[in-house]
């Protein structure tokens, strides 16, 4: 109001609209230095991409025209047109215009995809999000940027699974070989997104039989094909989720921990096929893989039990010119199991299950024998004790 000639007051409030988000009061400002001073190339860009976001096209696609005129090299302009074409409804002009911006530039989108990355690890999830999209209009064929749109569509919670389911089956259906090849993750992340949000179980199971496919030891897919398997539950799924299991448990660089209820899945199995030796392997490596023992102790020692004395070579001690029979149990497992029924003998007959009773059945007859060379080693057999009386 003072000084109405100073141009340079116009461009200023005109930036401060920019920075408040008032695009169409900014146009105002920058048009009023237009008709005062030759049109710059900044300015004329800047507000083009104002008149844009005001949705004042025409006057938009005039400045971005002469901005063009005066470079023709700057891939800003083409994405600008880009978006004034997208937004007018022209999408075929729209893509021509995008298409073109990697072309006069292919590092043009390295900044925003920076930024996005930075944006996204800050929690800022919805801009970064945008700025990803917006790289999507230039690399419409990138399967990683699609992956990262649906693993951003996941933070922003469930309400957006169906955009990243979008997002992930664009990504599959992009993948190329390569170093940017996203096949294990995109289907593992689908199959993953089918099983928990749609509950479409068969889709998530040929996900992630794609994916071993491509990848027969990917750990993820072997974990989560099994559990679909094991909710499926039809013909022929409990053998193939222990196949998965099993192929799981003996990976090297899978964590013991992630290997535990796997193990005592298979332990299941093959305890209900009275397996009793893989059972007992697979308990016991459940227990050092250190599951919270979900599992019945007396499975466990049945299991071991059985294992152990059917395994277990007979001592070759001479007694009394016979060979005693009594087999060498390990000291960890004699331990183990004599305690453990020491402990349920103690317990009333009413707290004893069938599984003990079975235990007890492979357990005891071994226990008598061990008891009875005790008590030969102590006083050997012929041999009268000091106290006993002569007839």
């Amino acid at each position: 109001e003072l000084d109405p000639m100073d141009i340079g007051l116009y461009h200023g409030r005109g930036e401060c609209y920019l920075l408040l988000d008032e695009p169409a009061r900014a146009v105002d400002e920058f048009e009023k230095f237009l008709k005062m001073e030759t049109p710059a190339y900044d300015l004329l860009v800047k507000t083009g991409r104002a008149c844009l976001d005001a949705e004042r096209f025409e006057r938009a696609a005039e400045l971005l025209a002469l901005a063009l005129e005066m470079n023709p090299d700057d891939p800003y302009i083409f994405y600008n047109f880009g978006e004034l074409y997208e937004k007018t409804g022209n999408n075929q002009a729209a893509n021509d215009y995008f298409a073109m911006v990697t072309k006069v530039d292919a590092t043009f989108p390295e900044p925003y995809i920076q930024q996005a990355e930075e944006e996204d690890a800050k929690g800022n999830h919805e801009l970064a999000l945008y700025l990803f999209q917006s790289v999507l209009k230039m690399l419409p064929t990138s399967a990683p940027l699609f992956l990262r749109c649906a693993s951003i569509y996941e933070q922003l919670g469930t309400e957006f699974a169906s955009n990243a389911l979008s997002c992930l089956t664009k990504a599959t259906e992009l993948d190329v070989a390569g170093p940017d090849s996203v096949g294990e993750r995109a289907h593992v992340k689908r199959g993953l997104l089918l099983f928990d949000h749609f509950n479409d179980v068969q889709g998530a199971i040929a996900d992630f039989s794609v994916c071993l496919a491509l990848n027969p030891q990917n750990a993820a897919a072997l974990e989560f094909r099994a559990a679909c398997f094991r909710q499926r539950a039809g013909p022929g799924d409990l053998d193939a989720a222990k196949d998965d299991y099993a192929m799981l448990v003996n990976l090297v660089d899978v964590a013991d921990t992630r290997k535990g209820a796997p193990n005592v899945f298979l332990a299941e199995y093959y305890f209900a096929r009275r397996d009793f030796a893989a059972a007992a392997k697979h308990y016991t490596d459940a227990w050092l893989c250190g599951a919270a023992h979900p599992f019945e102790m007396e499975k466990l020692a049945l299991t071991l039990a059985v294992t152990t004395l059917g395994g277990a070579e007979p001592e070759h001690t001479e007694a009394e010119g016979a060979k005693a029979d009594l087999k060498a149990v390990p000291p960890l497992e004699h331990l183990l199991l004599d305690g453990f029924c020491k402990q349920r003998r103690a317990l009333e007959p009413t707290a004893h299950t069938a599984l003990f009773y079975e235990f007890n059945d492979v357990w005891g007859p071994y226990r008598a024998k061990l008891d009875r060379r005790r008590e030969e080693e102590v006083q050997p057999k012929g041999k009268k004790t000091p106290n006993a009386k002569r007839k």
